[in-house]
């Protein structure tokens, strides 16, 4: 995308955003926002067929195998050679993250064919979804104006489309976990205010959605419920509302890992100690400085959206504390923790943008001349969607760098090869470094980045599997 086009696209979404303004007491308002932000996603990730490597290509590939075994996680499809079961980029067995989000991405795959804008589907519709819950809260927590303005900012954030598009680790897997804890959260909010059970219940099943993604930090929302519980002295009634929760959330994902346990022993144990190791450990060379969530505050909210943060966390300790409790163990948690990622803080970023969408609002209140306050809107609409860097975005997809060409070039060649014969029944030895994994996303055969051993080979052709070498369909 030129420079020209990408500032005339700017400009067209600025003023589609500020033409809603107009109508921000309205429905149509947010809806027209929502709907926009559908489409935006939509156009990014479908620029080029594309995978990215860390880690949206291993997410992919376990998804793809799943379809057939949902209950049984595997990167490589069949286990013809012995496998390193601590090596998560080249084991038989992933379970290197919990299954929800890539039972998600298997029914996309299913439904829309093996490429990478079904493999982004789950991450468009759910990132979608909470744009539509913090404009739902929104309005029910603090007004009309700040149901738009919260839309808007999250909207325009700059951080989550890289996640939905792949090009940032952890990506999907982030996006699905940031909406069901804001569901979480919307389904609490709900509870304070009208005590019904069927919430409890609901808010039951949203957690243990954010377990099935993301382990016991699915478990977030009840901190600040044990906060209300807290202030509400402990009220009996309550206490057995938050003790059916947490049996609720629990159930499934004790089975699931009841499950993993038998069935795959070595493999659940190893990964078990492993994801306990990123709190004390530095693992995989993301080490970083101690204010790293500070400085990550800027790309993940833009510098004008970082400045809100402040002022929303402000209007949170005040509106809000046992959410603001809630927030703060969330950054001072993974402060501590030794290995530090971009994303490992974004997830409550729909809450976060929830409050400073509050103190917006509230500001604007303050300005009594129409035309200033149109004005200043006009200036703040420009500002998030100049630093949303939409040019940016879309070069991220296209094939502007060397890499990305390659694995394009490489993409299109499995593809073709996958449409001449049926792949299933083929192993490939050494496969270019790092594209092992996408060869068997696009097609149905092995692939192995290296030579096989004399005794491999015997055992894979006595399983009756055709051996092929790289330059064999090169």
């Amino acid at each position: 995308m030129t420079q020209l086009l990408a500032t005339i696209f700017a400009a067209a979404y600025a003023l589609v955003i500020l033409w809603s303004y107009r109508f921000r007491e309205r429905n149509l308002a947010v809806w027209s926002l929502i709907i926009l932000s559908f489409l935006v996603k939509i156009y990014l990730s479908s620029v080029t067929d594309v995978l990215n490597i860390w880690d949206e290509q291993f997410h992919a590939l376990v998804a793809k195998n799943m379809i057939d075994r949902p209950f049984t996680p595997t990167l490589y499809r069949e286990e013809l050679i012995d496998h390193d079961y601590w090596d998560w980029a080249r084991n038989h067995v992933w379970l290197h993250k919990p299954p929800l989000f890539l039972w998600l991405i298997a029914l996309s795959i299913k439904i829309f064919g093996t490429n990478a804008l079904a493999v982004r589907l789950p991450s468009i519709l759910f990132s979608t979804l909470s744009v539509l819950l913090i404009s739902k809260l929104a309005r029910k927590k603090f007004s009309k104006e700040a149901s738009w303005w919260a839309t808007v900012i999250f909207t325009l954030n700059p951080f989550l489309p890289l996640l939905v598009t792949g090009v940032l680790p952890t990506d999907h897997n982030d996006v699905i976990f940031g909406f069901f804890i804001t569901l979480s959260y919307f389904l609490y909010v709900r509870y304070k205010d009208q005590k019904r059970f069927v919430d409890i219940v609901l808010l039951g099943l949203a957690v243990s959605a954010c377990i099935l993604n993301k382990w016991l930090l699915g478990l977030w929302i009840y901190l600040p419920f044990g906060i209300y519980l807290i202030k509400a002295r402990f009220k009996k009634t309550l206490v057995a509302d938050f003790a059916y929760s947490v049996g609720i959330a629990l159930l499934i994902p004790v089975f699931w890992y009841l499950y993993i346990h038998t069935s795959f022993p070595v493999e659940s144990s190893f990964e078990f100690r492993y994801n306990a190791r990123h709190f004390w450990e530095a693992l995989e060379g993301h080490r970083e400085s101690v204010w790293y969530y500070l400085i990550m505050l800027k790309s993940q909210y833009g510098i004008f959206g970082m400045l809100l943060v402040i002022p929303g966390l402000i209007t949170m300790y005040r509106r809000s504390f046992d959410t603001f409790i809630g927030i703060c163990f969330v950054f001072v948690f993974f402060t501590i923790a030794a290995t530090k990622m971009p994303a490992f803080t974004f997830w409550v970023s729909a809450i976060l943008i929830l409050y400073s969408g509050a103190f917006i609002a509230e500001l604007f209140k303050k300005l009594k001349d129409r035309n200033l306050n149109i004005s200043v809107v006009a200036g703040v609409i420009a500002i998030l969607v100049f630093q949303m860097q939409l040019s940016e975005l879309y070069n991220s997809q296209t094939l502007g760098n060397q890499y990305r060409r390659k694995i394009s070039s490489r993409t299109e060649m499995f593809k073709s090869w996958a449409e001449e014969k049926e792949t299933q029944n083929y192993v490939v030895e050494e496969l270019p470094e790092g594209s092992a994994v996408i060869f068997m996303f696009y097609t149905d055969a092995i692939g192995y980045e290296r030579r096989l051993t004399p005794d491999e080979l015997k055992f894979i052709e006595n399983k009756g599997k055709k051996v092929l070498h790289w330059k064999d369909i090169h």
